[in-house]
C-alpha cells in the first residue's frame, strides 16, 4: 500500500491521481458510495467491475453494513446530501469498520462563510482524513484520504532503545 501523497509522478488532475492510485494498489474489493461515482472515477468503474460494490441510495448505512469489509472505499459526493452528524457517522463507520483505505470527494465551503451549514476543511481533518488534492480550480471540490496502514506515525518513544534491557539489570542501579 503506497501513500498517495508520496507518488513519484504528478498526474495532470486529481481524478487521474485517484484512479492511478487505485490501479497501483489493485484492491481486491472496492466500495463506491454516492449517487454519481462516474463523475469521480470515470473509466475505472468499467475496469474494476468484478471487485466493485456500488451503494448509491439513501439507505447508505444499511447497504454498507450488508456489503461488508472492503480493501478500499470511495465516497463520491455523497456527503453533500447528508447532515454533518449523519455524514460524520458514515465516514467514521467506513474508516473504522468497512474499509482499509478511504477516499472522500466532497464540496467544501470556505470557513469564513457566515452561517454556513456545509462541510468545511476542519470537519474532514477532525474525522482523521488528510487532504489529497483539489478536484476543481476553485478549490471547493476536494479529495480527502485515509489509510489504516499509514494514518499514524510511530512515535520516537516507542522505540526499542527506550525499553528496559534485562541484561543490564544487575549492572546498573536504577
Amino acid at each position: 500500500m503506497t501513500n498517495p501523497a508520496q507518488t513519484e509522478q504528478a498526474p495532470s488532475s486529481c481524478r487521474e491521481a485517484l484512479v492511478a492510485q487505485l490501479r497501483a494498489d489493485q484492491p481486491e474489493s472496492v466500495l463506491v458510495v454516492g449517487p454519481q461515482p462516474e463523475r469521480l472515477l470515470g473509466a475505472y468503474l468499467d475496469e474494476a467491475a468484478q471487485q466493485l460494490t456500488k451503494v448509491p441510495g439513501p439507505g447508505l448505512r444499511t447497504e454498507i453494513e450488508q456489503a461488508g469489509v472492503h480493501e478500499a472505499a470511495v465516497v463520491a459526493h455523497a456527503l453533500e446530501g447528508l447532515g454533518k452528524t449523519e455524514g460524520g457517522r458514515l465516514i467514521s463507520a467506513l474508516r473504522d469498520l468497512y474499509a482499509r483505505t478511504l477516499y472522500v470527494a466532497v464540496t467544501v465551503e470556505p470557513s469564513s462563510t457566515p452561517g454556513g451549514h456545509g462541510w468545511v476543511h476542519r470537519d474532514m481533518i477532525a474525522l482523521g482524513l488528510s487532504l489529497l488534492c483539489e478536484l476543481d480550480e476553485t478549490g471547493a471540490e476536494r479529495l480527502y484520504y485515509y489509510s489504516l496502514y499509514d494514518y499514524k506515525k510511530t512515535p520516537d518513544w516507542l522505540n526499542p532503545r527506550y525499553w528496559a534491557n534485562p541484561e543490564l539489570w544487575d549492572k546498573y542501579r536504577w
